[in-house]
Formats: structure tokens, C-alpha cells, sequence
């Protein structure tokens, strides 16, 4: 992620970062306007490529969070003090000890994860962000795009009492076979190389019966309704499955937030 703030931006994250306010549409015109990277852009330390995949930044776990930002730990898992994309992996995100001896959050990069769904479920794991009490949400951008543009202009949510599991359903129709970039970023402050970055890459397939992504958000929205053992252990047991062990116990709180249309698609 490029350390230099475009104008545009700066203004765009200020005012998002003070006020929590939803901006219309007509400011935000291009993903250029409001994160200065793109498809292909620069990459920092906390955007790990794949090499197997053009590139592509693709960690499952976020970048970006600084201690001012996070309320203590009584656990003191690190895993637990940045945001995490619920996506499939064949790494493991859990608590280690290195060759210090001292405790470190493995991570892991994200696969392509294939969707039968024409909607895409973004879930994420938030830490307990300490950002300005006087706010009493978190401000949100969400953006996708196709590998060569956004399909849309990005979204902006604002969500309150983030901390834990949640979802986020995007309003806009997958095309078959096209692998999307999906980019979360939580707005903490008014430079985007301070904020933590989620990203993943989702393919629509609409005769798959075997996705672990879609299988995620049929017991996501299960074990909300009916929060049970059994339906408990199944949660777990699937992100167990998909190596999000430091997660595995943490349950979602509440069913997939329908984001609001902020612009048309971006024309051909």
C-alpha cells in the first residue's frame, strides 16, 4: 500500500475518521480516489505476494494495526490483535513461539475460494480496535473489482461494537468464472498505510456443491439462529478445517449486513 495520501483521499478518510459520516456517492468516483494502490500497485511488508498467483496480495491476516489502536489482551494471543479474512488456506493462523522463544501469530496466504452464491459474503474476524470513544462506530471501505477495474464504487459501512466475527453481503452480481479481488480496510486514521487491510479472491461458480466459503455462511447463519453445542462444534470443526485455529472458538453475532449501493457500476 503507497505510504503517500493522494489529496482526495486524505480528505475522504478525514472526514470518515471524525465525523463516521456516509459520503455520497459523487466522492467516490474511482478506487484511485480513495485507496492510492490498485490492482498491480505497490505492495508494503504487510501485503505478502503470492507467487503462484500473479502477484497478488493475498494474507489472510491484516496488516496495519498499531498498539494505540487495540485494547489489551487478557490472553495475550497476537493472533487476536488484527483483523482476519474467514477464507480457505492450507497455512495456519494460531499462536507460535519462534526461535526467540518468543510468542508470534503464524499467517498464511488465501486461496482462490469458490462460490456458488451470485452474492459475495465477506466474513472477517475484527480485533477490539480502541479508536476514538466519541465515535461510536467503526468506518468501513469495501471494494471489489474484476482483476481489471472496480465493479463499483467502493462501499462504506459503518459498524458498531466491531469486535468479533462478522459479514458483510455486497450488492452486486458475481459473473461466472471471473476471479474478484475483495479489499477491506478499517478506517482508523486519515493515512491508508496506518489502517489495517483485509483482501481475498473469490471466484463465482454456480454449479459448485462442495464450497467451503458458502458452507462458512450456511453455519455462520446457523449457529446465530441456534446457537447450540452441536451447532457450535461444527463452526469450529470448519474453521479448524481451514487452519483459523486462533479463531475457531469465537462465534458470529449476527447475520450478513447487506451493504447499501453507494454508486452504478463502473461502465466498460
Amino acid at each position: 500500500m503507497n505510504s503517500t495520501c493522494l489529496s482526495t483521499a486524505c480528505g475522504l478518510f478525514t472526514a470518515l475518521t471524525l465525523s463516521a459520516l456516509t459520503l455520497p456517492a459523487s466522492a467516490l468516483e474511482t478506487e484511485a480516489d480513495v485507496w492510492p494502490f490498485g490492482p498491480g500497485g505497490d505492495q508494503d511488508s504487510n501485503r505478502s505476494a503470492n507467487p503462484d498467483d500473479d502477484g497478488r496480495p493475498t494474507r489472510r491476516a491484516g496488516g496495519g494495526s498499531r498498539g494505540e489502536f487495540l485494547d489489551v489482551y487478557a490472553s495475550g494471543d497476537p493472533c487476536l490483535m488484527d483483523m482476519i479474512s474467514l477464507e480457505s488456506s492450507e497455512g495456519v493462523i494460531e499462536a507460535q513461539l519462534d526461535e526467540n522463544g518468543e510468542t508470534v501469530c503464524s499467517n498464511s496466504t488465501v486461496s482462490v475460494a469458490e462460490t456458488g452464491l451470485s452474492r459475495l459474503r465477506i466474513w472477517v474476524y475484527f480485533p477490539n480496535f480502541n479508536f476514538d470513544q466519541s465515535i461510536p462506530e467503526l468506518p468501513l471501505l469495501i471494494g471489489l473489482d474484476d482483476g481489471e477495474q472496480p465493479v463499483a464504487a467502493p462501499w462504506i459501512v459503518n459498524v458498531t461494537a466491531p469486535w468479533g466475527i462478522q459479514c458483510f453481503e455486497l450488492p452486486y452480481t458475481l459473473e461466472r468464472n471471473t476471479v474478484y479481488t475483495w479489499r477491506l480496510e478499517a478506517l482508523l486514521t486519515e493515512s491508508p498505510a496506518d489502517n489495517p487491510m483485509l483482501e481475498g479472491l473469490v471466484q463465482y461458480m454456480p454449479s459448485t456443491t462442495n464450497s467451503w466459503k458458502d458452507r462458512l455462511t450456511e453455519l455462520g447463519e446457523q449457529v446465530i439462529t441456534a446457537p447450540d453445542e452441536a451447532n457450535r462444534a461444527q463452526w469450529k470443526m470448519h474453521l479448524q478445517s481451514q487452519g483459523l485455529n486462533a479463531i475457531a472458538d469465537i462465534l458470529p453475532s449476527k447475520t450478513c449486513q447487506l451493504l447499501e449501493s453507494q454508486s452504478e457500476p463502473v461502465p466498460n
